[in-house]
């Protein structure tokens, strides 16, 4: 279980809000994504990483490597 890392509430609020849960039903928290290894962005498992930086992203976005891989290349 990765620990999520820590913001104000309402940066917390906005990024739930952005990032609630797979597409298209929406509606997970940030902090509880992390929390049970699932994806912000793409609802799938978030346990593999290729290397700790992006383990530590992951604890900052809650996207998994290959979202991750999407996003940032």
């Amino acid at each position: 279980m990765a620990q999520p890392t820590k913001k104000s509430p309402g940066v917390e609020a906005f990024l739930s809000a952005a990032l609630g849960g797979p597409p298209p039903r929406g509606g997970w928290a940030r902090v509880e994504a992390i929390k049970a290894n699932l994806c912000t962005s793409c609802g799938g498992n978030a346990d593999t990483f290729k290397d700790s930086l992006s383990l530590g992203e992951y604890t900052i976005s809650g996207f998994c490597q290959t979202c991750q891989d999407k996003v940032w290349g």
